[in-house]
């Protein structure tokens, strides 16, 4: 016999340890992609003279958008792990109640989903992240954004670097040590 479905979700939805599985396999494949970008970019790189080199930034290449994407899931999910970790309560309870995800936990918004993580960042941590959050909102995803308006808004994320696979990889162990500060979890990157 079938349990309750409305108790097998929130039981789920309120397991840490699902969001933490799912940050993990994401921050794997993520690792993949990313050194598949390194070598497009070392490439793209040793193909333009050096005298016109100023600074390596282009626009996104694909490897590197499928890269940010990923990324950007995998800190979703661990920001989402800290959520449920230190709101396991009411997150089951919500979503027992009403059948679909927590409130807390239906943003994408990494800058905000940091903050009530209480997660300390600094400016540049919020710029990565806020163009990981496009990146997984659309540039990841598709060749174009689904309206005018986002293209206009994040038009200035519309860019990546020969850095970003490194400052990528930097802030999610930054976030695992936030998360795990004894490593009794056991992720890795």
């Amino acid at each position: 016999m079938a349990g309750n479905p409305k108790e097998s979700y929130a039981t789920k939805t309120s397991d840490e340890k699902q969001w933490l599985l799912t940050a993990s396999q994401l921050i794997s494949c993520a690792k993949l992609i990313g050194e598949k970008s390194d070598s497009e970019w070392t490439r793209a790189i040793e193909e333009i003279p050096s005298r016109t080199r100023k600074k390596e930034v282009l626009s996104p290449g694909n490897y590197q958008r499928v890269h940010m994407m990923l990324a950007a899931f995998a800190l979703e999910n661990l920001f989402k792990y800290q959520l449920v970790r230190n709101n396991r309560q009411s997150i089951y309870y919500e979503a027992a109640q009403y059948f679909k995800l927590p409130k807390v936990l239906r943003s994408h918004d990494l800058v905000e989903l940091a903050k009530q993580s209480a997660f300390q960042f600094n400016d540049n941590d919020a710029k990565l992240l806020k163009r990981l959050f496009v990146s997984s909102k659309w540039i990841g995803r598709y060749p174009t954004p689904t309206n005018s308006t986002d293209y206009k808004q994040y038009e200035s994320e519309l860019y990546c670097s020969s850095d970003d696979t490194s400052e990528i990889t930097n802030l999610i162990k930054k976030v695992i040590r936030y998360i795990d500060p004894d490593s009794s979890l056991g992720l890795q990157i």
